[in-house]
């Protein structure tokens, strides 16, 4: 089942209203024929929530994510990138920087550096 960020408002005994935080998860109960929630992590009161740290946790979330699903999220909450993200390949690690390297031209800066300097280059 889903695992979502949960409001919980209590009354305190001065009759005041406060809300609770929680990181939960519903889990199918078998017996009572029902999803129950569990609380994963409570971030404490809502009046006293340091904004900034579930921020930060929010904005971490997507590296987990594949390249595609973490732009759709990242766009969802109004994170957008300023490229078009159209497809990706799985093609190495070794590939992709043998592309980047021709791409921003290293051999040539490499060697180019190295006829300054009067030292022989093997990088192109």
């Amino acid at each position: 089942m889903g695992t979502y960020l949960r409001r919980v408002p209590q009354k305190n005994k001065d009759e005041r209203t406060v809300a609770y935080l929680q990181l939960a998860q519903n889990k199918w109960d078998s017996k009572a024929k029902y999803a129950k929630a569990r609380v994963i992590y409570s971030f404490g009161r809502e009046d006293q929530l340091d904004v900034d740290a579930l921020r930060r946790l929010v904005e971490s979330l997507p590296r987990f994510l594949s390249p595609e699903e973490a732009l759709r999220v990242q766009a969802e909450i109004g994170q957008t990138a300023d490229f078009a993200f159209k497809t990706s390949r799985r093609l190495g690690g070794a590939w992709t920087l043998d592309q980047l390297w021709k791409m921003l031209g290293m051999g040539q800066i490499i060697h180019d550096v190295c006829d300054k300097i009067k030292v022989q280059s093997y990088a192109a």
